[in-house]
């Protein structure tokens, strides 16, 4: 693109009154559709991906073509994972007791929190759903998923 010509933003700037944009074959259209404008005398205007396949601006290396610049893209925040958080406080508390772990947190339609764990023995959790529910500021109930041992003692000792 030679310096002597306004680039895309300044001359979509120049038309940013309204949202259409004249296009080089005469027609309006939305300035989204527009990916170019072309200086040359004869059909000065933007241009969208069809006139530009069809003008060959890219393949000729014309001098007269101005490209939309690209733009980043936003990225959207990840959702807040609440039970990301009630499983890492429920790990925290159940280390303490070995031969248990914390896999998954769900919230049942109560509202209360449901976290299943695997265990190679029985335990009594009482004392531990407290600990957790109080960390976690809400409800959690501790369910066991029954694995069997082998299968308990492989999720646990895989670490």
């Amino acid at each position: 693109m030679s310096e002597r010509f306004p680039s895309y933003d300044q001359m979509d700037k120049a038309y940013r009154k309204g949202y259409v944009r004249p296009c080089i074959d005469g027609i309006r259209r939305g300035s989204a559709k527009c990916r170019a404008y072309c200086h040359y005398e004869e059909h000065p205007g933007f241009l969208t991906k069809k006139l530009i396949r069809k003008q060959r601006c890219i393949e000729k290396d014309c001098d007269y073509f101005a490209p939309k610049p690209a733009r980043e893209k936003v990225k959207k925040h990840e959702p807040y994972n609440r039970s990301a958080d009630i499983l890492e406080f429920s790990n925290a508390v159940l280390k303490d007791a070995e031969g248990i772990k914390a896999l998954r947190a769900e919230q049942s339609p109560k509202g209360e929190w449901i976290v299943g764990y695997a265990a190679v023995a029985r335990y009594e959790l009482k004392g531990y759903e407290e600990k957790i529910s109080r960390l976690a500021g809400e409800t959690v109930r501790l369910k066991d998923l029954n694995y069997s041992y082998e299968n308990a003692a492989k999720i646990l000792f895989s670490d």
